[in-house]
């Protein structure tokens, strides 16, 4: 029996209230507890308790309930009040100077203009930005200006790994939000963002375990672009045959339609399962000798699109150009939980390529044979780290993935080691699960 003291709710005055949880034999005996730290029971009971933890250190008195916080903040009380019960005749002389002196200071940097003050913020990091702004009014007004943060996301983006749906800046530009640089910067910073899931660590793997042990279908996962049918093309062979223990190969799956190869299944180091499908736009002899030719030749020799013609006369020529999924990926595209998109990053691709290429993802992801809830990750890849890569933002652009009407995120990975390939699918999944 599994006794957990909780405090009572805080809206009401009592003692703490034992809770009792009996687990059912039944579940006991379904289910293996591993004793592997990383095994997700383990690790949503360790959160669990971290948790009572945390809620046992409310003080609860005879009459209301009062949550000890800002321990920090108290630490600092009690230093200002040491501070004035000390009189300047029992401190040292030398103490007395340093206070006065960086009294001096302090006023001094105070009192600059604010164009000086706003040449020194623009080398802070954003969140020390988000500190100074906690100084003064006139700091927070400065520390907040439009043009400051309109300066950093400018320059900040373009080292951003991950854009997401919710993520991308020139979304919030285009609908002419009434958000400022500031709050755009801090919704879509990946650091920020970080931030944010760390402060909730232990509901989201509380979550996540409570979904693991609801019965559930692997979702089924299709992989497919340019990024495997050229130098990038290896990221698949690196999943297969990765040793490092991220990607962990549990069975082979048959093909999910009549002529469609057979699919693998994985598991990722969270405990993640899902069967991975790679559709290839022709046979590799064929790819090889269409490496001469030009990306709407490629396109249009596609095996898995239709081409529909020139229409909508008078647009840019790539949109004059429509492609529709072929027949018989259709029913495959229907039957997939979630999408990997794989491009190649490497800054000597042409950008026309990249725009070219972007059919293919709007084919296959179409609204009338593929689940609007439905996720796509799209992998901005390079061979390795010493090969200059284009910015994640600038891919997001080229692909004009901002047009999708489906829950998406681009993320900056390598080839080789697969740097990023496993933080980019454990959103995948997570996400396919609450589709």
């Amino acid at each position: 029996m599994l006794q957990i003291d909780m405090p009572m709710d805080l809206t009401f005055a009592g003692g703490v209230q034992p809770i009792t949880f009996q687990p059912k034999p039944e579940f006991v005996s379904n289910h293996q507890f591993s004793s592997d730290q990383d095994n997700p029971i383990n690790i949503g009971l360790r959160d669990l308790k971290d948790l009572m933890s945390k809620y046992q250190t409310c003080v609860l008195t005879s009459d209301t309930a009062r949550v000890s916080s800002g321990g920090v903040q108290q630490f600092l009380n009690r230093l200002v009040k040491k501070k004035e019960t000390t009189s300047d005749f029992e401190r040292p002389g030398c103490e007395i100077e340093q206070e006065e002196s960086a009294q001096m200071d302090e006023d001094v940097l105070l009192n600059l203009p604010d164009d000086a003050l706003l040449h020194i913020f623009s080398f802070l990091s954003p969140k020390d930005l988000c500190k100074v702004s906690t100084v003064s009014k006139r700091w927070y007004h400065l520390a907040n200006d439009e043009l400051l943060w309109k300066h950093k996301l400018n320059d900040d983006v373009r080292s951003w790994h991950v854009i997401g749906h919710m993520t991308n800046p020139e979304m919030y530009r285009e609908c002419e939000s009434d958000w400022s640089s500031k709050e755009i910067y801090l919704r879509c910073s990946p650091d920020f963002n970080q931030m944010r899931q760390q402060e909730f660590l232990h509901f989201i793997n509380l979550s996540s375990l409570f979904r693991s042990l609801l019965p559930r279908h692997a979702p089924k996962v299709a992989m497919f672009g340019p990024g495997l049918e050229n130098e990038t093309s290896s990221i698949f062979r690196n999943i297969l045959w990765d040793k490092s223990g991220e990607f962990q190969r549990t069975a082979l799956i048959p093909g999910e339609v009549a002529g469609m190869g057979s699919g693998i299944a994985f598991k990722l180091k969270n405990q993640l399962n899902f069967h991975l499908f790679t559709l290839y736009s022709s046979t590799k002899e064929d790819r090889v000798s269409w490496q001469a030719l030009s990306p709407e030749q490629r396109l249009k020799k596609n095996k898995m699109l239709h081409h529909l013609g020139n229409v909508e006369e008078g647009q840019g020529e790539l949109d004059q150009v429509q492609f529709e999924l072929s027949h018989s990926l259709r029913e495959v595209s229907r039957k997939m939980n979630a999408f990997v998109y794989v491009v190649n990053a490497s800054s000597a691709v042409d950008s026309s390529e990249l725009e070219w290429s972007r059919h293919e993802l709007f084919a296959m992801v179409n609204e009338q044979w593929a689940n609007p809830s439905v996720p796509v990750l799209v992998l901005t890849c390079t061979k390795d780290n010493a090969t200059p890569r284009r910015a994640c933002i600038d891919i997001v652009k080229y692909l004009q993935l901002g047009k999708l009407s489906r829950p998406w995120q681009a993320h900056d990975c390598v080839v080789e080691g697969l740097e990023g390939v496993g933080n980019g699918l454990d959103w995948l999944l997570r996400r396919s699960q609450q589709s």
